[in-house]
């Protein structure tokens, strides 16, 4: 999903690690969240990594029969077969089952389980590079013209219940998607991701009939479709990772998808993954089981090693370390202290983020709107006690495009980072300037007759959130000089990003997701219309920028395209609707009971523990 991103809460418990996307997140008052492309999370082809973020997490132990894993009595109980092959692993807070409503990245880890899509990003054991593999497809889009494609499905697929799975049920899934009375956050993924012909006015309500739409079902097997722009076959495979297919079982009527939240009626869903649900209580456990399916046999057979995945959230990152430690949990996020106390452990493992963490800056503000002090709080905050002082593993960062993000320079993919466009903007990560900040400084005190109180939102119960809110706190306190109050207003993230959506904060600690191999995508999250936007940055001149990246000429013209992505991003730093702060580069404890495919990190697919194997297993 290209805005899905991944907020859970950075002390890692409700982290799910597999994921695809950028974007934000809905959530409840008092839950914890991700989001999506602004997060969180937000939407992108491929998986967004952040601490209490998505990674991809598929560890796994052998249970012997009837275990319990020593969990709780409220846990779900399960008589795992002798030898099962069981993965344990956190879960975050789950709002809906639906595959259209997700606005998590925990939800929208389970939903790729359960539903999974026509291509899968996984682990190519050869290269050690991300590939896209067919799933429910037969093989990659066929075109002759670059906007027009043929999909064919692997014949013989079926739903859970065993009825069949056909080309019908991605054209009725995605009428579902696209029905401009749901107004679901996943359409943006075939609206602008992936532009599907009319998708855009359909949802929008310009275009009155479905029919009109570019997927057509030419047989039970064969997919059409019609694109708004050329894409070459592979950026459309890649698009397509998403899961789209949802459950008839959630739609009521024709109002649009409705949720399935309560655990009586998790045993209605039908499944079309390479997972079932066995056990479901909410925000508690949930148990995957996997499928019998023929047809996806040999699929399941390389990608997944699983035969069940249980999933735990816990309330602590200190629980999940215990649990960890029990041999309840086959990974487990640290950060903070805790980093520093492992560092020398062997099954301590870095990944490389992506994801932009920083302060949001509601820019309709009084105090806030002006320049000069947006300015002063971004030369003036020094990133490295952050990023290394409190976090321990992260990276001081200043731009708005992640250091991961891949674009075409001359034919060669190459990390924007790398790039002299990106130098122009950016020439270190932790830009860091005192003198130049108190030039800014002085210019706003100059103008101001009495001292201003500014609120701060940062997560709630989290040491490393709160230590860096204090930071800040001091810095920009200091840097004007008794002219400055900073009150700290810690919020679980649910509540802060429904204030950020409403504008109706000042200050407030939240991510850009990333899409790593379509970055000009990832700043749709800045445009003025965004759907689900969290900054309040309006402006014209950046939505031009934006929309002759995305959906003209430029898309076919990498040099062009590369200008207009140092051009945003040099916007964004001159107006700053966020203050950049670092990337997570977040460590994980993995099992030593784990064959871990991928010793060095894999963009897009992490360490491929969705394919690790036992190390017993491989012994034998």
């Amino acid at each position: 999903l290209v805005f899905l991103l991944t907020l859970g809460l950075l002390m890692g418990c409700g982290l799910s690690l597999n994921s695809s996307s950028v974007g934000e997140s809905k959530g409840k008052d008092g839950e914890t969240e991700t989001t999506n492309s602004q997060t969180e999370e937000g939407t992108s082809k491929v998986p967004s990594m952040t601490n209490g973020q998505e990674l991809p997490l598929t560890v796994a132990t052998t249970t012997p029969s009837g275990g319990s894993l020593g969990l709780e009595e409220e846990s779900v109980r399960i008589d795992y077969p002798t030898g099962a092959v069981v993965a344990h692993r956190l879960l975050g807070t789950l709002n809906t089952l639906n595959p259209h409503e997700v606005t998590l990245s925990s939800e929208e880890e389970l939903a790729g389980y359960l539903f999974g899509a026509l291509y899968h990003l996984a682990g190519d054991p050869e290269t050690k590079q991300a590939t896209v593999i067919p799933y429910h497809a037969a093989d990659l889009p066929e075109s002759l013209d670059q906007k027009n494609f043929t999909i064919h499905l692997k014949p013989g697929l079926t739903w859970s219940d065993g009825s069949p799975l056909t080309a019908s049920n991605y054209v009725w899934s995605l009428e579902k998607l696209l029905d401009p009375t749901a107004q679901n956050l996943l359409a943006v993924e075939y609206t602008d991701h992936l532009p599907l012909l009319n998708a855009k006015g359909y949802q929008s309500g310009m275009v009155e009939t479905f029919q009109a739409v570019g997927m057509k079902a030419l047989d039970d097997v064969t997919l059409e479709l019609s694109l708004a722009m050329p894409l070459s076959s592979e950026e459309v495979a890649l698009a397509l990772t998403t899961p789209l297919l949802t459950s008839p079982d959630f739609i009521q009527g024709n109002t649009g998808p409705q949720t399935i939240k309560d655990s009586e009626d998790w045993t209605t869903v039908r499944c079309s993954g390479v997972y079932e649900l066995e056990g479901f209580q909410p925000n508690h456990e949930v148990v995957l089981k996997k499928r019998q399916d023929s047809v996806l046999t040999d699929f399941m057979a390389r990608y997944f090693t699983s035969d069940y995945i249980s999933l735990r959230h816990f309330d602590s990152n200190f629980n999940a370390l215990e649990a960890f430690y029990r041999g309840e949990l086959d990974l487990v996020p640290v950060a903070g202290t805790g980093y520093k106390k492992l560092k020398q452990d062997p099954r301590l493992h870095l990944a490389k983020g992506n994801t932009v963490w920083g302060i949001y800056v509601n820019l309709d503000k009084p105090l806030l709107a002006n320049s000069d002090f947006r300015q002063a709080l971004y030369w003036g905050t020094d990133r490295t006690p952050i990023a290394v002082g409190i976090f321990g593993s992260y990276n001081s960062y200043s731009g708005f495009v992640g250091p991961q993000s891949l674009v075409d320079k001359k034919g060669e993919m190459l990390a924007y980072r790398k790039t002299k466009e990106s130098r122009s903007n950016v020439e270190k990560a932790n830009v860091y300037n005192l003198n130049k900040a108190q030039e800014f400084a002085s210019r706003v005190k100059q103008q101001m007759t009495e001292p201003e109180v500014l609120e701060l939102v940062v997560p709630a119960q989290n040491e490393q959130m709160l230590a860096m809110a204090e930071f800040l706190k001091s810095s920009w306190e200091s840097l004007f000089e008794g002219l400055l109050e900073i009150r700290i207003k810690p919020l679980d993230l649910s509540a802060a990003y429904e204030r950020y959506r409403e504008g109706e904060y000042q200050l407030g600690f939240g991510a850009m997701g990333q899409d790593m191999f379509d970055p000009w995508h990832s700043m749709m999250a800045f445009r003025s219309d965004f759907p689900n936007k969290l900054d309040r940055m309006t402006s014209d001149v950046f939505d031009r920028l934006h929309e002759e990246a995305t959906y003209g000429m430029a898309r076919l013209e990498p040099a062009r395209r590369l200008e207009l992505l140092q051009e945003m991003e040099a916007y964004l730093l001159a107006e700053l609707p966020q203050i950049p702060l670092f990337v997570n580069a977040d460590a994980y404890l993995i099992s030593d009971k784990l064959e871990i495919p991928f010793k060095d990190f894999i963009p897009g697919v992490g360490f491929g523990l969705d394919q690790a194997q036992l190390k017993q297993e491989i012994n034998e």
